[in-house]
Formats: C-alpha cells, sequence, structure tokens
C-alpha cells in the first residue's frame, strides 16, 4: 500500500496526514488502535516543543491547501476563522483527557498546553499569512504592465 499511493509526501510536518488522506482515497479503510503504543523522541526544550508545534501549525494550513477535502480545511480559507482552531483543540485535548480518566495530569499541565496550542495556531496564522501575500503579490503583478 504504501509504494502504491506514492509513498510519503515532501512536506515533513503533514506527511502522515497527506499519506493518510491518499490511502483513504483508494479505499483502505483506516483504523484506531487504542492499545498501539507509538513513541516519538521527545524534546527537553519548552522553546523547542514550541517551535516544533508552530511547524506542525504550518503543515495544518499546507495539507490543507494540496488535499482541500482533508478535514477542517473550510477553517484556513480565512483568517477570521483561525482562532476557532484554538477553541477547538482547547475542546478536543479536554475531551480526551476526560476520556482518557487523565484530568488531574491535564489540570496541572494546562498552561503548557495553552502556550502549545497558541504556538500551533501562530504557525497556521503564518503559513495563512504568507499563502495570503503570495496569491497578492501574483495577483499585483498581473496588473502591473
Amino acid at each position: 500500500m504504501f509504494f502504491k499511493v506514492g509513498g510519503f509526501n515532501r512536506i515533513q510536518n503533514s506527511e502522515y496526514v497527506l499519506f493518510g488522506h491518499s490511502l483513504s482515497q483508494i479505499g483502505v479503510k483506516i483504523m484506531f488502535i487504542p492499545d498501539l503504543k507509538i513513541q516519538h523522541f521527545s524534546r527537553t526544550k519548552i522553546h523547542k516543543v514550541y517551535s516544533n508545534t508552530k511547524e506542525l501549525g504550518k503543515g495544518f494550513v499546507i495539507a490543507r491547501r494540496i488535499a482541500p477535502s482533508l478535514p477542517y480545511s473550510k477553517l484556513i480559507k480565512s483568517r477570521w476563522f483561525i482562532p476557532l482552531i484554538f477553541f477547538g483543540k482547547i475542546g478536543t485535548t479536554t475531551s480526551y483527557a476526560i476520556k482518557g480518566k487523565m484530568a488531574k495530569n491535564f489540570f496541572i499541565t494546562f498552561p503548557y498546553l495553552i502556550l502549545a496550542i497558541a504556538s500551533y495556531c501562530s504557525g497556521v496564522w503564518s503559513e495563512h499569512n504568507s499563502m495570503t501575500n503570495k496569491i497578492f503579490r501574483d495577483h499585483s503583478s498581473k496588473l502591473i504592465p
């Protein structure tokens, strides 16, 4: 299946989203396996965590530009919808913590989660602005003889 859909996209922060989207496009059913454990290298410096979440936010926009049928693509149509991502992520994270019976840990780490989600949204905002500025430059260059 990996090679059938072309493997991972070269967009580092969104390759798994785009890969999963490609699989679903050819009819592969993707399943959630709650007992599956995935380990990531943890970052030990807080500024590296926030820098990474900002890059993930940029990847969110890039992935939806490449595959507009992905969920939440409409949220990047206008910069006025971007704050909805912030509140949506807080709601989703809260829901997962309650379902996972981890509310105590959630409330202890809540300030860090707010900062990480804000960092993610700043990546969405900056990538959205770079996309908007590029579109503006492309259109304005056509207007100037």
